[in-house]
């Protein structure tokens, strides 16, 4: 399932060179150990490796920006 971010995020510190990501691809929420496993998905609709996150009291409506607040983090 895709999700859409509330805004792109530069997302080349957090995937090397992947330029700005608009989303995300769900591949699987695990709610009892609130584990995320995901792709982003850039601005030309490519997407780029799977990704595992932790991100506590997960939701499939939350999702998608907690991933992106995640991205959003390694940046300066």
């Amino acid at each position: 399932m895709n999700k859409t971010f509330s805004t792109p995020v530069y997302a080349s510190n957090y995937i090397a060179d992947f330029g700005i990501a608009t989303g995300c691809a769900l591949h699987s929420i695990d709610y009892d150990s609130d584990s995320v496993r995901f792709s982003l998905i850039g601005g030309d609709g490519t997407s780029a490796i799977v990704n595992g996150l932790t991100v506590e009291d997960i939701s499939e409506d939350t999702v998608a920006e907690a991933i992106r607040a995640t991205v959003a983090a390694t940046n300066p």
